[in-house]
């Protein structure tokens, strides 16, 4: 059963509007910064991506009890006050746990919106500042680990097959300021 998911593409150059948000920041489990794209990106040019981000990976570990990646981009370096973020994913196989870790490099306050985008079809509800996911057999928790403050859910749209689009959900962070450091645990 899958939980968090890629949206797919939907569509290319029909649609413009709908590709334009399929490609977005906003539609990745991932972190948006004061609203911005982490690569620029333009609704008439469904073909092309900025090249801003860069990332690169600044450690890979694997063993027995765990595999971790740590990686940064400097795709919001470009805002007034330049940001890095990095993040480190890590897979505890024995807990069968994921552990995410965001850190920002910043001077000046920002808009923080991390993201968990949601497979359709799933019963997702937030429990403080954690998320619960289910099937009728299945449950994955996403819990903030260094904030209280509580998702926000967002009806967003997943496509697994070209042309096809299904209501789905993600669930938001807002965090306003400079965090630091926020992480999250998956189980």
């Amino acid at each position: 059963t899958a939980f968090i998911v890629d949206p797919g593409t939907y569509v290319y150059s029909a649609d413009l509007d709908e590709r334009h948000k399929f490609r977005s920041t906003a539609y990745h489990s991932t972190v948006q910064i004061d609203g911005e794209e982490q690569n620029t990106t333009q609704r008439d040019m469904p073909f092309v991506i900025g090249n801003e981000a860069k990332p690169r990976v600044l450690e890979w570990k694997t063993t027995e009890d765990f595999d971790k990646v740590v990686a940064e981009h400097y795709g919001y370096r470009r805002l007034p006050d330049p940001v890095t973020h990095r993040r480190s994913v890590e897979f505890n196989k024995r807990e069968r746990s994921w552990l995410i870790e965001d850190e920002f490099f910043a001077d000046a306050d920002h808009l923080y919106e991390m993201r968990f985008h949601f497979a359709p079809d799933l019963d997702i509800t937030v429990q403080g500042p954690a998320v619960e996911a289910r099937t009728a057999d299945k449950t994955l928790i996403i819990s903030a680990l260094s904030t209280e403050i509580d998702p926000v859910l967002e009806p967003q749209a997943t496509s697994h097959d070209y042309g096809q689009i299904l209501g789905s959900t993600t669930a938001c962070w807002r965090i306003s300021g400079q965090p630091g450091k926020l992480s999250w645990k998956i189980h």
